[in-house]
């Protein structure tokens, strides 16, 4: 029973370890400057586009459906903008003044700690 207990302790602190490290791969992963910077740059253009036109994202030119797919809402738009936005202070190096931003109090509002409707 012992020998049980003590392999099952070991198998189960392997997993761990093997969690850890695939967590911490997925972390650190490399964020290309240079294909965040093109995918706010189309964003950007795309959302002009659009608004000049008066389409909605789900009648929204070609490019869109080529290198946004999942994209058909405004909200979806405002999600992808804020994932490459955000990836790219990541990729530059300004996450952490991000950080230090929000704690402001001016900012508050932003992060939902102030007071409410």
């Amino acid at each position: 029973m012992k020998n049980l207990a003590r392999s099952l302790a070991i198998v189960l602190a392997v997993g761990a370890m093997i969690q850890t490290v695939c967590v911490y791969a997925l972390e650190s992963t490399i964020i290309s400057l240079e294909e965040e910077e093109t995918a706010i740059i189309s964003l950007i253009e795309i959302k002009r586009r659009a608004d000049s036109n008066g389409e909605s994202f789900q009648d929204a030119s070609y490019e869109l459906r080529k290198d946004f797919p999942n994209i058909k809402t405004e909200e979806d738009f405002e999600e992808a903008f804020a994932n490459h936005a955000l990836r790219y202070l990541q990729a530059i190096g300004g996450d952490k003044a991000l950080n230090r931003i929000f704690v402001k109090e001016k900012y508050q509002r932003l992060t939902g700690d102030g007071p409410g409707i």
